[in-house]
C-alpha cells in the first residue's frame, strides 16, 4: 500500500509539472494513463491516497468528457468513502466537470439516496458552477427535504450563486426564520441567514419587510442576515439603514442586538448603537440549554468590534470579568473587547491581569494580548505573581510564565517576596517557590544559601528541586562555555 501511495504522490507531481514545448505527442499516452491511474486511486482503501488523487485530478491537464464519465460512475460505488472522494474530485475539477451536472441533479433529487451523498452533490455544484436556470429548481426543491443535511447543502449552493439566487429568497427567509434542523455542523437556519447575506442587494427588500413581521423569528432572521451583509457588502445593505435604525427599539433583544451592530457597520454612529449594546450586556440573561441565540455574547463581541468608540461600555465589560457567575466564553469575549477598545480601558488592567493566571491557556493568551493593546508597557503586578505561587502552588507553571515577562527591578522585588515562602509549612508552596526562583535565575540575585538549606528538606521532591535549581542558577551565572 505504501508503494501505491508513493505512486499517487508521484503522479501529483507529474500533473503539476509543465510540459516542454514540442513534447505534447510524446506525453499524451502516458498522461492519459496517469489520469486513469489517479481515478483508480479514488477506490484505494487509504483516505490519504484518495485525497492525494483528488488533488492530482484537479490539476490534471488531460481531463476529457470520458474522464468525467469515469469519475461519475464512482458516485454509485458501494463504499461511501469512494463516493465521497469522487464528489470531491468533481468539485476540484470545477467547470471542467460540467458533464457530470445532470447526474448530480439526479442524486440531489433522489430522496432514497444517502443524505450525505446528496449534500456532497450540492457541494460539487458549488465548485462546478452550473447554469443557474437549471440548478435553481433542483436546489429550491431540495430546500423542502426532510433531511437537514440535504437542506443544508442546498442552502450553501444557493448562497454561492449570490444575486442570481434572488428567486429563492422567500424560501430561504422562511428557512432562516424557522428551520433549526441540524445541517453540516450548524443549524440550517444559520446557514440560510448566511446565504441571504451573500445574495446581497436583491434580497434586501424582502429582509426589510421581514423586519416588520409580526413573527419575531422572521424579524430575528432578517436582522441577523442584514448584520452579516453590512459586514461583507455594506453598499448592498444601504437601503436597509433606516429600517435597521428603527429596529433598535424592537421589543426583542435578539433583533436589537443584530440591528445595533448592523447600524454601526453601516453608519459608524456609536452614539446611537453603543448604548443599545451596553444595555444588552447588562440585562440579557445567559443563554439556556437549547437556545439558539447568545445575545449577551453577541453584544460583548460587538462592543469590541466598535473599538475605541465603545469607551462608555468599559464599566459593564469590567463587570462581566468580575462576575464569578459569568461563563468563561463571555469573560474571554469581554477581555478581548476591552483590548480592542484600547488605551481608554486602562482601568480594566487589574482585572485582565487576573485572567493571566487562568487555567485555560487560550484565556490567558487572550488576556496577554488585550493587556498589550491597552498598554504595551504594563506588566502583571509582582504581588499578583506571589499570590499565585502562595495560594495556587500546583499551578506554579502559570506564575512562571508570567514572571518571565517582568523587568529586572520587578524580578528583584519578586525574589524578596518569594524567599520567605521557602519556609512555608505547606510543602507544595515550598516546591513552587523553589521552581519560581529557578525561573528567575541569577539575574535577580537569588539567595543561594536559602536554596542550599532546602537540600536537607524532609520532602524528597523539594530536595531534588533545590538541587536542580542550584545547578541551573550556577550554570546560567557561568554563561555559555567559551
Amino acid at each position: 500500500m505504501h508503494t501505491y501511495a508513493f505512486k499517487v504522490i508521484l503522479l501529483l507531481l507529474l500533473c503539476t509539472t509543465e510540459t516542454a514545448p514540442g513534447a505534447e505527442n510524446e506525453t499524451e499516452a502516458s498522461s492519459t494513463e496517469s489520469t486513469a491511474t489517479l481515478i483508480e486511486s479514488l477506490k484505494h482503501p487509504l483516505p490519504s491516497v484518495r485525497y492525494q488523487a483528488v488533488k492530482a485530478i484537479g490539476k490534471a491537464p488531460d481531463v476529457t468528457p470520458a474522464t468525467i464519465a469515469q469519475i461519475s460512475r464512482l458516485l454509485a460505488h458501494e463504499q461511501p468513502g469512494v463516493r465521497q472522494h469522487a464528489f470531491f474530485a468533481l468539485e476540484e475539477l470545477g467547470p471542467k466537470a460540467r458533464p457530470a451536472v445532470p447526474m448530480l441533479f439526479s442524486i440531489i433529487g433522489n430522496r432514497k439516496a444517502d443524505p450525505d451523498d446528496r449534500y456532497l452533490a450540492c457541494r460539487s455544484l458549488i465548485g462546478i458552477g452550473p447554469d443557474v436556470a437549471d440548478a435553481l429548481p433542483v436546489l429550491v426543491d431540495a430546500l423542502g427535504d426532510r433531511c437537514g443535511v440535504v437542506r443544508s447543502g442546498a442552502v450553501e449552493a444557493l448562497g454561492d450563486m449570490g444575486a442570481a439566487a434572488k428567486p429563492a429568497v422567500p424560501v430561504l427567509l422562511r428557512i432562516a426564520a424557522t428551520d433549526r434542523g441540524v445541517g453540516a455542523i450548524v443549524t440550517v437556519g444559520y446557514k440560510a441567514r448566511a446565504a441571504l447575506a451573500r445574495i446581497g442587494a436583491p434580497g434586501v427588500p424582502s429582509l426589510v419587510n421581514a423586519l416588520g413581521h409580526s413573527d419575531v423569528r422572521y424579524r430575528r432572521a432578517a436582522a441577523a442576515a442584514l448584520n452579516s451583509m453590512t459586514q461583507s457588502a455594506p453598499a448592498a445593505a444601504r437601503e436597509a439603514i433606516a429600517p435597521l435604525t428603527k429596529a433598535l427599539d424592537d421589543s426583542d433583544e435578539v433583533v436589537r442586538a443584530h440591528a445595533a451592530i448592523a447600524t454601526w457597520n453601516a453608519t459608524r454612529d456609536a452614539a446611537r448603537t453603543v448604548p443599545v449594546l451596553d444595555a444588552l450586556v447588562r440585562k440579557s440573561r445567559p443563554r439556556g440549554d437549547g437556545e439558539e441565540w447568545d445575545v449577551r455574547g453577541l453584544a460583548i463581541r460587538s462592543l469590541g468590534h466598535v473599538g475605541p468608540d465603545a469607551e462608555r461600555a468599559i464599566p459593564v465589560l469590567i463587570d462581566v470579568i468580575r462576575d464569578e457567575s459569568t461563563s468563561n466564553y463571555h469573560r474571554d469575549d469581554a477581555v478581548e473587547a476591552l483590548g480592542q477598545i484600547g488605551p481608554a480601558a486602562k482601568a480594566a488592567l487589574p482585572h485582565i491581569f487576573q485572567q493571566r493566571f487562568s487555567l485555560s491557556r487560550p484565556s490567558a493568551k487572550i488576556a496577554a494580548i488585550a493587556a498589550r493593546r491597552i498598554d504595551p508597557e504594563a506588566r502583571v503586578p509582582v504581588a499578583d505573581v506571589v499570590h499565585q505561587i502562595q495560594h495556587h502552588p500546583v499551578y506554579v507553571d502559570i506564575a512562571i510564565e508570567v514572571l518571565q515577562e517582568l523587568d529586572a527591578d520587578s524580578r528583584r522585588a519578586l525574589v524578596s517576596l518569594v524567599v520567605p515562602l521557602l519556609k512555608c509549612g505547606d510543602p507544595e508552596v515550598r516546591l513552587a517557590a523553589v521552581k519560581a526562583l529557578e525561573a528567575i535565575g541569577p539575574s535577580a540575585v537569588v539567595p543561594i544559601d536559602a536554596l542550599k538549606d532546602l537540600q536537607r528538606d524532609d520532602e524528597v521532591m523539594i530536595r531534588n528541586a533545590a538541587i536542580q535549581a542550584l545547578r541551573a542558577i550556577r550554570r546560567e551565572a557561568r554563561g555559555p562555555p567559551k
